[in-house]
């Protein structure tokens, strides 16, 4: 059928005008790309791709500088501190260390210490089973235990028990002290108004001498177990209350100690059998110095005639203040100028034991006074301050006073060994000439 389309008219859409031709009389396609693959320079690609992973190097470089910086800034840093704390003296860790342990109520050394100057005579130690010291009409109020100390000395332990709001002996509320010698213990009773501070107030373990100190809510007490049998003395003192105590293994190693050097002592040598003793007539001789101004502070409890003396010349010491004091082993008088201290602030001074009839008596010779107060109507126990139901003291009296010498007389409840020292008060900071009376 003849084409109906004209030569020069378009194939209509959707028609091929190679229809009906076949493959082989089909013309190749016409490139009309602009693009000449044989003029394409790649070198450009290559160039911006290298740029590219420069950048990223660098940005990498980078990061690890950084991050290195970083590194080794905090190892210097750590390094420095380290080095500080190698550098730091020790003794700054200990004294860190004692200020912490300061703060503590409880302190619990065992380690054992040379005995003090103050430590106990055997003679001065009881077995009492009741004593009490300090006054039973001292107020309660604004008064604590605020602190426990356990020291071990070589022959014996020594507690003390820190008392806030006494500032005197006068202060101290009355304190019973009960000795059991089956249970080896001690028990210390504070009145029931009398405020523990709370960490007292459990069982501290001391694992020496002492065993342990355990306290009683009901009675507002504290029971001191011993680990074995024991001899003890308890002495008020301005704040506080110590308490001492020994063994008796420990006092019999004492005795028998004394005793060999009495033995070695009294062997005598061919010379000394030759010799004539005058042992006899010195015996209880007077502990005279061998003149006023030679000085001599101290003496042993005896029943002799005793000397004191500071070397001093001149009426120059003024007593204004008489002190008391009474332990588990004796009584205590004493006179002082407050706030002066030293041994030339010691009168020559003498006690000596006198009966007269039944009664027992030491007069008291003092002498370089400048002045000296003293009762009128002499001294006697409803005038000191804390329980004097145990104490070897019936009263004291001023006999005269002038030209600086004063003669006190002073009345016992029984003939006892006595000691007349110069010491200074516990607080450092009075020198006393002292009298103490055994119970």
């Amino acid at each position: 059928m003849p084409s109906l389309r004209k030569n020069n008219e378009p194939a209509q859409m959707g028609m091929s005008p190679l229809a009906g031709q076949t493959a082989d009389s089909q013309e190749a396609p016409v490139d009309n790309s602009t693009i000449h693959p044989d003029r394409f320079d790649m070198s450009r690609f290559s160039e911006r791709q290298e740029e590219e992973e420069s950048s990223l190097r660098i940005i990498i470089y980078v990061v690890v500088v950084i991050v290195i910086g970083v590194g080794l800034a905090l190892l210097v840093r750590n390094l420095i501190s380290t080095e500080s704390n190698a550098d730091t003296p020790e003794s700054n860790d200990t004294n860190n260390t004692v200020e912490l342990e300061s703060k503590s109520p409880i302190t619990i050394d065992t380690v054992m210490s040379s005995d003090p100057s103050d430590a106990p005579e055997n003679e001065e130690l009881v077995d009492s089973l009741t004593l009490s010291v300090g006054n039973s009409n001292a107020q309660t109020d604004g008064v604590s235990v605020s602190a426990l100390k356990y020291k071990r000395y070589t022959t014996y332990a020594r507690i003390d028990y820190s008392l806030d709001g006494v500032n005197s002996q006068a202060d101290m509320p009355k304190i019973a002290i009960n000795y059991d010698n089956s249970r080896n213990s001690l028990d210390v009773v504070f009145p029931s108004s009398m405020e523990i501070v709370q960490e007292l107030k459990e069982t501290i373990q001391v694992n020496d001498i002492v065993s342990n100190i355990v306290y009683n809510v009901d009675a507002n007490s504290f029971t001191i177990n011993v680990s074995e049998s024991f001899k003890y003395t308890v002495i008020p003192t301005t704040g506080g209350l110590t308490i001492d105590i020994r063994t008796m293994a420990q006092i019999e190693r004492d005795v028998n100690d004394t005793t060999e050097e009495d033995t070695t002592a009294e062997e005598p040598d061919e010379t000394a059998q030759e010799t004539p003793s005058t042992e006899t007539e010195t015996e209880n001789q007077p502990t005279t110095p061998a003149n006023p101004s030679s000085v001599k502070l101290t003496n042993d409890f005896s029943q002799s005639k005793q000397y004191v003396s500071g070397g001093v010349t001149g009426n120059v010491i003024n007593l204004k203040e008489t002190y008391f004091e009474d332990t588990a082993g004796y009584f205590e008088i004493a006179w002082g100028e407050p706030n002066v201290v030293g041994s030339d602030k010691t009168p020559y001074s003498s006690a000596e034991l006198q009966m007269e009839g039944n009664t027992p008596y030491i007069i008291l010779t003092i002498e370089n006074l400048s002045g000296f107060q003293f009762n009128k109507d002499g001294i006697t126990t409803n005038l000191i301050p804390f329980d004097m139901s145990s104490a070897n003291f019936v009263r004291a009296d001023l006999e005269s006073y002038a030209n600086g010498k004063a003669i006190v007389k002073i009345q016992l409840k029984n003939k006892a060994d006595f000691r007349l020292i110069s010491t200074e008060t516990v607080s450092g900071q009075t020198q006393v000439l002292a009298l103490q009376i055994k119970d």
